[in-house]
This record gives C-alpha cells, sequence and structure tokens, in this order.
C-alpha cells in the first residue's frame, strides 16, 4: 500500500504489527501520530477487501476533527475511493440528507464509507437506528478514540458499545491515558476489544484488582445498604502484562525527536479576603456535615466552590477585589508572549471569562458557550493572526484531538481531577510539529485544594506508571 503521508518508524512498525488483527489497541501517548496509523489501517483493510465502512467513535468536536482535518491529510484513499460524513445529534437538513446519503446509497458501489459519530450522542434514538442500519449492510471497521469514555461499565454508552461489539468486523481503541481515574478503568475498553482478553466479568475483575472495603451508605430513597468500594489496587503487574499482551504503547521520547518539557509551579497567597471566604466555607463544610450521612454529589459539589475561591471568585460573578492569579497573569504575560504563543486552561465559566477580559483583543476564548461553528475561526486566528497571542481556553473543549504546536507555553490557571483531562491538554502543544522547548506553569495558591489537586493527578499518574511500565519523568 502506498501511504499518503510518510510514516515515521514506529509508526510503520505498528501498521505492520497490528493491520491484520481482529481487534487492537494503540495505547501510545498522545502526540505520536496514533490517528495515521488507524486510517493507514483502515485503507488496508478497505483495499484486502475485508471492510467497506469506517466508523469512528469519539468525543464531542474531536469526532468532526477526524473528518474535516485528518481523513484530508492521511488517508491513503483517493478521494474517488471514498465518502466521509460527521454525524451530529442536531443536524440541519442538509446535513441530515447529507448524511443519509452516505449510508443509504453506494452500498454496492465499492467505495470506503468513513462516518464519524460523538460517543456522548451514541445511544439517542435515531443514532441507534443509524448504527443498526450500518451494521445490517456494511462490513464495518470501528474505532473508539479516546476510548476512556466507555470506561464507566455502569454507563448506558459503555454498555451499548459492549452489546455492539461482536458486529464490528474489526475494533480499535485508541488512547494515550488508558488508566485515568483507577486501574479498573481497562476492563471496558478491552472487553469491547474482546472478552477473551481478560475472561471474566467486572466483579470478577475489580475483586481481582482491587481492594475493597464494606461501606454503609444512604440512598435516594433514605435506605442504608452496603456496598462494596476499591480503597486501594492490587496485582497491577499482572493487570499491566494482560494489557501489554494486547496493545501498543510507544512513549514520544522513544520515537520522536521532539525537544523538552519544563514544568514550574508557581505557588501565590491568598488575598486576606479571599482567605478568609476559603477558611469560612471549610468551616462550613465540617459543620454541615458532621452529623449527616454525606453523598459523592455533596462532597464535589462543596470541592468546586473551594476552588472557585482558589481562582478568585466567592460566588458566581462575583470575584474578590484581589485575584493574585489573574495579577500574575497581568504581571508576566507580555513576557511570556514575546516569542510564542500561550494557552491559558481553566476549568470554571467566571475566570475564562475573567481573563478574556484582562488580555483583550490578543485573546481568543474558547469554551463550551462557545458557538460550535464558531470554533473553527477562532483556532485558525490563534493559529495564524500574529497579533494573537494567547488562546483562553477549558480543556474539556479544546484539551483533546488539536494541534496548537504554535504555542509552546501552557498556564493551568485551574486544574481538575481528571489525570486524562491533564496530560490531553499538555499535548495539545508537545508533539509532532514541535520545535521549541515546551513550558507549563501550574498556578497554585499555598495551603489550598490546587494543592490537593496536584498530589492527586501524581498518585494517579504513578498508578498508571505502575501499570503501563512508563518510565519515571518529572511532571507537575
Amino acid at each position: 500500500m502506498e501511504f499518503k503521508t510518510k510514516p515515521f518508524k514506529h509508526q510503520l512498525e505498528e501498521f505492520n504489527h497490528s493491520k491484520n488483527k481482529k481487534f487492537y489497541a494503540n495505547l501510545s501517548e498522545q502526540g505520536t501520530g496514533k490517528t495515521k496509523i488507524l486510517l493507514d489501517q483502515a485503507a488496508y483493510l478497505y483495499l484486502e477487501g475485508h471492510i467497506n465502512f469506517l466508523l469512528v467513535v469519539a468525543p464531542n468536536e474531536v469526532h468532526a476533527n477526524w473528518i474535516e482535518e485528518e481523513i484530508p491529510k492521511h488517508l491513503s484513499l483517493d478521494e474517488e475511493n471514498y465518502e466521509a460524513g460527521v454525524y451530529r445529534n442536531y443536524m440541519k437538513k442538509t446535513q441530515e440528507d447529507k448524511i443519509r446519503d452516505l449510508i443509504d446509497h453506494g452500498v454496492k458501489s465499492g467505495i470506503l464509507k468513513i462516518m464519524a459519530m460523538n460517543v456522548e450522542g451514541m445511544i439517542t434514538k435515531q443514532a441507534k437506528a443509524t448504527m443498526t442500519y450500518i451494521l445490517k449492510h456494511y462490513n464495518v471497521m470501528c474505532v473508539v478514540d479516546e476510548s476512556t469514555r466507555i470506561a464507566n461499565p455502569k454507563a448506558k454508552v459503555t454498555k451499548y458499545m459492549l452489546k455492539k461489539a461482536k458486529l464490528f468486523t474489526a475494533r480499535r481503541i485508541a488512547t494515550g491515558t488508558p488508566i485515568d481515574k483507577n486501574p479498573l478503568a481497562a476492563w471496558s475498553q478491552f472487553e469491547f476489544l474482546d472478552p477473551k482478553i481478560f475472561g471474566m466479568g467486572f466483579v470478577a475483575f475489580r475483586a481481582k484488582f482491587a481492594i475493597l472495603k464494606e461501606m454503609a451508605i444512604t440512598t435516594k430513597s433514605g435506605h442504608q445498604v452496603v456496598q462494596k468500594f476499591p480503597v486501594g489496587y492490587k496485582n497491577l503487574e499482572v493487570l499491566g502484562k494482560i494489557i501489554d499482551d494486547h496493545s501498543t504503547r510507544v512513549l514520544k521520547k522513544e520515537c520522536l525527536d521532539l525537544p523538552d518539557k519544563l514544568y514550574k509551579v508557581i505557588q501565590l497567597d491568598m488575598d486576606p479576603s479571599q482567605k478568609r471566604a476559603y477558611e469560612s466555607m471549610k468551616k462550613d463544610l465540617i459543620f454541615e456535615y458532621a452529623d449527616v450521612e454525606v453523598s459523592a454529589g455533596m462532597v464535589l459539589e462543596q470541592l468546586l466552590h473551594l476552588s472557585r475561591i482558589t481562582g478568585g471568585f466567592a460566588t458566581k460573578d462575583e470575584p474578590f477585589d484581589n485575584n493574585p492569579k489573574l495579577t500574575w497573569v497581568k504581571n508576566n504575560i507580555d513576557d511570556l508572549t514575546s516569542n510564542t504563543k500561550v494557552i491559558i486552561w481553566a476549568r470554571f465559566v467566571d475566570e475564562l471569562l475573567a481573563l478574556s477580559k484582562l488580555l483583550g483583543p490578543s485573546c481568543r476564548l474558547l469554551y463550551g458557550d462557545t458557538p460550535k461553528d464558531e470554533r473553527g475561526s477562532i483556532l485558525r486566528s490563534f493559529r495564524n493572526d500574529d497579533d494573537v497571542r494567547v488562546l483562553v481556553a477549558n480543556p474539556r473543549v479544546a484539551g483533546l484531538g488539536l494541534t496548537l504546536t504554535e504555542a509552546s507555553i501552557q498556564i493551568y490557571y485551574s486544574n481538575s481531577y481528571s489525570l486524562e483531562t491533564r496530560r490531553q491538554s499538555e499535548d495539545r502543544i508537545h508533539r509532532i510539529g514541535q520545535t521549541v522547548k515546551c513550558t507549563y506553569y501550574d498556578l497554585i495558591m499555598r495551603g489550598t485544594i490546587d494543592e490537593a489537586i496536584v498530589s492527586n493527578l501524581r498518585q494517579k499518574r504513578d498508578i498508571s506508571d505502575v501499570v503501563l511500565k512508563d518510565p519515571f519523568e518529572n511532571w507537575i
């Protein structure tokens, strides 16, 4: 097969190793070119007569990136030999017609049909009907991109994908962070590939790899029940061996000549009024829940409040008069943007809006409320306009599936507890195409939940390192 874009050595090795496999997991680090390998495999399987449909299931907006950017760039087929479209949950009439034409016509035309679907919308009635039709009429290769989206065995979308798995002619999962929240995330992802990999249901899997403790919880109806919860993990080397036997994992430093990564933790002290609000919130939390059953949702809500205070906001739209994080950005942004562009990641809407207001015309803002039809132009402006030096963004929106190597500095105004979100967002700039050292600044309020979040991320990284056998490297 003649490749459209020349593969790196590791990409060619992975392609040859797995091109004929019915199922395969590509767990290579973000930025190593997993998408190209998967598209090369799809082209190969099509040319060999094994498949005539490629279904990409990916997080929202990442799925569109496959069709709009990756396939035109990497798919090793002439344009007359394939047709591609994006399935969206809410489509205009013209978009619906295009998808209908894509899947209804040309079943026997001999060309490769390609469709990308949003994993979050897979279980809608219309999406299920579309899936049923495709599986009935085509030989389908299914790629689940960022496969941790099907890591929760209780989630409806996970149950649906596991039910449909055996109907796909070929199955692929791809993620650089298969062990995100905990090692139990591996079960559903590999169950989708082949139930024989682990050879056991989730309950048995959990018993084998988790240290369980019985705890009494109160249900919504007010009844107390005893359930087992993981309090630690065991047999991680065994789990790692099984995963390794059925996957490929390549690290950037092993296969690419990329510049170094440098981490700088900027410790700041809260403003007095900010500190008073923070301590008051902690006391209220302790007092409020001292004599009542506490749910995970209740705890999460209070943790979010604490995080918002460290970001400079007591309540919605009520910032503190003095915000040390914003002040640090204001005092340093000119120097940081003198030779490169900068991405600032923030978790909360009020943080994003405050940063955008502070930076003015020199920045672009990308977050959940940004209209989808404007996001492409915002990214093009950041990439191509020399006067636009900063992208302010929520990592849940812009932290996946994008190449942003125009920037070499990232500032984490705030972090979440998600290891996947953190590592994926880091690698928007540290990937193929980057030529200069990448620097990451974490703004941490001393003695606050900011430190606890970073500590939690480090613990998750340590567990992931044991399972995936990644060499230790300095991080945060």
